[in-house]
């Protein structure tokens, strides 16, 4: 966006039925030609985070983002060092 002079457009998708979804288009994340990629960043935070807490039911994170900080939460993943790869192979 930086280099092609173009805001960022936050668009979030919410469900609000069976089947049926509503997008939501939030207001032009302006990007100045001097500012930080951490303030860009913290704009896409909040963007994110505002949303979140409007539709908190449908946050999901799949990613295991506290493996390291707290591995008691992922006891499921002790010793099992699978990249993914391993996976493949085994189907293969």
């Amino acid at each position: 966006a930086k280099r092609g002079k173009v805001p960022l457009i936050p668009v979030f998708c919410v469900r609000t039925g069976i089947g049926a979804y509503t997008l939501k288009v939030m207001e032009p994340i302006e990007i100045k030609g001097g500012e930080e990629e951490k303030e860009v960043l913290q704009q896409v935070v909040e963007a994110t985070e505002s949303v979140i807490r409007r539709y908190p039911c449908q946050w999901l994170w799949a990613h295991k983002r506290w493996k390291k900080t707290h591995p008691e939460l992922y006891k499921e993943l002790e010793g099992r060092r699978d990249t993914g790869n391993e996976s493949m192979k085994k189907a293969a």
